[in-house]
């Protein structure tokens, strides 16, 4: 049997595991005291349960990859205090503990010491504090929150009486919200309840409609759980004080990272839609994604990935739209009088007169201010949106990390430029060895030059040359990766302290990546990319080309597929988690719930798989190439959709009788946060690389089946290159 598949479905058994953190009490004490010296020990190995345990700024954007600037902290009101949100992983637990630090103003530069008003755990996919938000009392705060075994809701929490309240109560997770500056009235979104969809009396009289719905959604039946998709949205509603939610249906749809804001009067909230029935106006702007998005063919009721600004007069219970115009990372602020609001960095409708306005429009971004009464748009200057604003006396406060340098938050006089340490958040990283990380540039074998980040064991002998594990999906100098991008699918410095170098592969020096991007170029380009890092190192003397892995996640599942079956260069093992791979099943499996997708594969691979075209599918596709595999493979299924992305790799090296060891984590999401779960993804990858490029294996008893498979796949792999071998060998004449 060349192929196994194992259901993760982790249990309280796994403490037997040695691998565990601290207990939670740890937490709020590490970052508020001074570490003690370890020069009189010796400094650990960083291993995964280390990444796990950081203390990290707890911010949504920060965590997909965004910048921290001017989010760190949240000032109240009267700017007397901020607060700031943090958390960590809790291994034993199997929860992300947050805390919620409060820090009064006039300190900040005399590195005082914060109060903890509040901690709560998730033992879910969903941070367990979010979007936190001052109320203009300044001594209350909102935020949603939750705990372990609860559904998240927004709470609010007193400073002063330190009472908490829950705010709504609503029958299924809430996942955004916005409060008024009172904390009278809260709009939220909600995900849709649980509805029964195969074990009903009309799908038994008529049957199921198949239009349309993701196939994982018809086969987990009244399993499934809800997924925003470009036909399914979450639901809106209102809340009075003490009253009932208020359902307020939308005709567009909105997703769980929409923008809320209540005005401060409360009379209205502004929030952001995908917009089902885009206006046919829209083609007219010059983006040409905007273009592409505007003419594509959509099913009846499909959201467009074009989103737009929406207000809802509270007292009106009317939604309608705000500006008609799509969103492409527009900003909006409230007038303080609550009768306009302005937005900046936003197109604006093509529904004037004037030619050469309709063209200057078609291609600009203005800063405008919209007056609610008659819907006027009003350009600014970007100075003008300012001249109202006060000079801030408030002092910056800033998270300070790079590559080598773990964050930490600091407090900046805006004057006098006077730095202040607020928080180190581990301070028990001085007891680590960490390995040197480097940026370096190199030459692709197709010439086009990449910068990338070079992880070098923490006890690094130049004369030695080492295995090399490649991480893709991009490199940041200016962030302390100790995963690499994310936890899913990276862990460099775990890695690194297992005596690996670790190169983590960022863009092209010039930043034209995007140019090649959905084209035939796209995966010849990332392969020319990783080959060529190989011969720089080797030439380098740093690592042993017989000895090579190599990790794809989402997008570069892509383009590590395709280095798998059409590089000459050799790879010893390699990990594929939960992406898109640009080949014929997926075409066939995703197409009827998201056309952008099958567009984009038909990019990729130069046109649509049919006819004469299924000739270029068979050359370029992974799928259709699977017999040129040679590398044992590790695949990771991050909930019910992740298994049907992966599944032609699974079956088709199965049948090839290829090693392939596959792991499914039923409840995991994209971008995995559970502790177990990273622990399952993470240490599995450390054990993979460990297990096919060092020979080694981790004696834990809770470790056993999976050798037992590994070595399986071992004696498959040498099966397998014993026939190559033979083959290749000069036929001997009698």
């Amino acid at each position: 049997m060349g192929a196994l598949l194992t259901i993760v479905r982790i249990r309280f058994s796994c403490l037997a595991n040695p691998i565990v953190l601290g207990a939670s009490s740890l937490f709020l004490g590490s970052f508020i005291t001074v570490a003690q010296s370890n020069s009189w020990q010796e400094k650990k190995p960083v291993t995964v349960a280390d990444a796990i345990g950081m203390t990290r700024f707890a911010d949504d954007y920060y965590f997909r990859g965004g910048s921290s600037a001017g989010r760190v902290a949240r000032f109240s009101p009267d700017g007397k205090q901020f607060t700031i949100t943090l958390k960590r992983g809790n291994a034993q637990l199997n929860t992300n503990e947050f805390s919620l630090l409060l820090f009064r103003t006039a300190d900040a530069l005399r590195s005082p010491k914060p109060e903890v008003l509040l901690r709560m755990s998730s033992s879910s996919n969903l941070d367990a504090i979010k979007n936190v938000t001052w109320l203009g009392d300044s001594e209350t705060v909102a935020f949603i929150g939750e705990n372990p075994g609860e559904l998240p809701q927004v709470y609010t929490f007193n400073i002063s009486t330190k009472q908490l309240t829950r705010v709504t109560n609503h029958s299924s997770a809430v996942v955004n919200y916005a409060i008024s500056a009172n904390g009278k009235m809260v709009f939220f979104a909600a995900d849709p309840p649980r509805t029964k969809f195969v074990d009903t009396e009309e799908a038994r009289q008529v049957g199921i409609s198949i239009t349309t719905q993701f196939l994982y959604r018809i086969l987990t039946g009244n399993c499934y759980s809800f997924r925003s998709s470009r036909t399914d949205g979450e639901e809106l509603f209102l809340k009075v004080q003490e009253g009932t939610e208020k359902p307020f249906p939308t005709q567009d749809l909105v997703w769980d990272n929409s923008s809320f804001s209540f005005s401060p009067d409360g009379r209205y909230v502004t929030f952001t839609a995908m917009a089902r029935d885009v206006p046919k106006s829209w083609a007219g702007y010059e983006d040409k994604q905007i273009h592409e998005f505007v003419t594509e063919k959509r099913p009846k009721g499909m959201a467009a990935y074009l989103s737009r600004y929406m207000l809802l007069d509270v007292e009106q219970a009317e939604a309608k739209v705000l500006l008609d115009a799509p969103n492409q990372g527009a900003s909006l602020k409230w007038e303080p009088d609550s009768q306009g609001v302005v937005i900046t960095k936003t197109l604006l409708p093509l529904d004037v007169a004037n030619p050469k306005e309709v063209e200057a429009r078609t291609r600009d971004t203005y800063t405008v201010k919209i007056r609610l009464r008659d819907r006027e748009i009003i350009k600014l200057a970007d100075q003008d949106s300012l001249k109202d604003k006060p000079v801030s006396s408030l002092p910056d406060v800033v998270l300070e990390e790079n590559m080598n340098l773990p964050p930490k938050i600091y407090a900046i006089d805006g004057k006098t430029k006077r730095k202040a340490l607020l928080l180190d958040l581990n301070p028990e990283f001085a007891g680590l060895r960490f390995g040197k990380v480097e940026s370096i540039t190199w030459k692709a074998t197709d010439g086009h030059e990449v910068e990338g980040g070079l992880y070098l064991p923490p006890d690094f002998d130049s004369r030695k040359r080492y295995p090399l594990v490649i991480q893709t999906h991009g490199f940041h100098s200016d962030r302390f990766w100790i995963d690499g991008p994310w936890s899913s699918a990276f862990a460099a410095q775990p890695l690194a302290s297992s005596g690996f170098v670790v190169l983590q592969v960022g863009s092209s020096t010039n930043r034209d990546d995007g140019t090649y991007i959905a084209t035939t170029q796209e995966g010849p380009r990332q392969m020319a990319a990783y080959e060529g890092a190989i011969d720089d190192l080797d030439r380098r003397g740093l690592i042993d080309r017989n000895r090579i892995g190599i990790a794809g996640f989402s997008r570069t599942v892509f383009a590590v597929g395709y280095t798998l079956t059409h590089s000459k260069y050799r790879f010893s093992a390699a990990t594929l988690v939960d992406g898109i791979d640009g080949g014929y099943f997926q075409y066939l499996v995703f197409s009827n719930n998201d056309p952008e997708l099958p567009k984009e594969f038909e990019q990729m691979n130069g046109g649509p798989p049919f006819a004469q075209n299924l000739t270029l599918w068979l050359k370029s596709t992974a799928g259709f190439n699977l017999d040129k595999v040679n590398t044992p493979l590790r695949l990771v299924a991050l909930g019910p959709s992740s298994v049907l992305e992966l599944w032609e790799w699974f079956s088709g090296l199965s049948r090839l009788e290829k090693p392939v060891d596959f792991i499914y984590l039923p409840d995991a999401p994209h971008l995995v946060v559970k502790p177990w779960e990273r622990m399952v993804t993470q240490q599995g990858m450390v054990d993979w690389f460990r297990f096919w490029l060092k020979g080694e294996e981790d004696p834990a008893l809770a470790k056993a089946d999976q050798y037992k498979r590994w070595r399986e796949l071992r004696r498959l792999q040498a099966e397998n290159d014993a026939k190559d071998k033979a083959a290749k060998e000069p036929a001997v004449e009698n």
